[in-house]
């Protein structure tokens, strides 16, 4: 009787276990998302600024 209770309070516990585990990933994707967005967002500032060096390279080059 003892081990069919015990058993139950177990496959409970498993149960709540593997769905915050489950919130969790899906909480954690959601973030890794939003990284990914930052990340390009900071790649296309990068190649702007990159063009604007460019700008400024050959501005003091040609002695601007």
């Amino acid at each position: 009787m003892k081990n069919g209770v015990y058993a139950k309070i177990l496959a409970g516990l498993l149960v709540l276990l593997l769905g915050s585990a489950t919130i969790g990933g899906f909480k954690l994707t959601a973030q890794v998302a939003a990284i990914g967005s930052q990340v390009n967002a900071l790649r296309e500032d990068f190649k702007e600024f990159k063009v604007r060096l460019i700008y400024v390279e050959r501005a003091v080059r040609d002695g601007r």
